[in-house]
C-alpha cells in the first residue's frame, strides 16, 4: 500500500494565479471558488472547490484535479485542468478545425500552416470545446493527449 503525504494549501497561490494570467490569459476570478493544494516535497499543484478540505489523518492520493505536475513556470497544464478551464484561456491557445482536432486527438502532429507567434505549451481547443494540452514548435502542434485516452 502506498503512503501519501497530507495535502496542504499551496503557499505560492498568488504567483500561480499571476503565471496562469500572464501565460494563458486566465482571469484570476475564474478560480475564486477554488483553492490550490500541494503535497510538501512534491512539485505538483492541485485545484479543488474552496469548500473541499482534506480529512485530518486521512492521506489522499489526489485532491481535486491536478493543475500542473511541476511548479510554474516550468510545468505544462494537465489535460484534465484544460478540459475544465480551457475555454477561459485567452493566450497560448490554438483553436483547431474538426479535421485538425481529429488528428490532435489521435496524437498526431498538426501542421498549423504558419508559424504562430506563441510557441511552447498551449491550450488546444475547438471553437466550443477544450481538447487538451499541446506544444507548438515552429508550425507544428504536438499532441500531449495521454496514450490511454486513445480508443483502439
Amino acid at each position: 500500500m502506498r503512503s501519501y503525504a497530507a495535502f496542504e494549501p499551496f503557499p505560492e497561490t498568488a504567483f500561480l494565479l499571476e503565471w496562469l494570467e500572464r501565460r494563458y490569459g486566465f482571469n484570476p476570478d475564474v478560480f475564486s471558488d477554488h483553492r490550490f493544494w500541494y503535497r510538501p516535497g512534491s512539485p505538483a499543484v492541485w485545484v479543488a472547490n474552496k469548500d473541499c478540505e482534506p480529512v485530518e489523518g486521512v492521506l489522499l492520493e489526489s485532491m481535486g484535479m491536478m493543475v500542473t505536475r511541476q511548479e510554474p513556470p516550468r510545468g505544462m497544464l494537465c489535460n484534465v485542468f484544460v478540459h475544465r478551464f480551457g475555454l477561459s484561456a485567452t493566450k497560448h491557445v490554438v483553436t483547431l478545425s474538426k479535421d485538425q482536432a481529429s488528428l490532435f486527438l489521435d496524437r498526431r502532429d498538426v501542421d498549423l500552416g504558419q508559424v504562430p507567434e506563441e510557441q511552447g505549451f498551449c491550450v488546444v481547443r475547438t471553437a466550443t470545446r477544450p481538447l487538451g494540452t499541446g506544444k507548438v514548435e515552429g508550425s507544428l502542434l504536438h499532441s500531449h493527449i495521454p496514450n490511454s485516452w486513445i480508443q483502439g
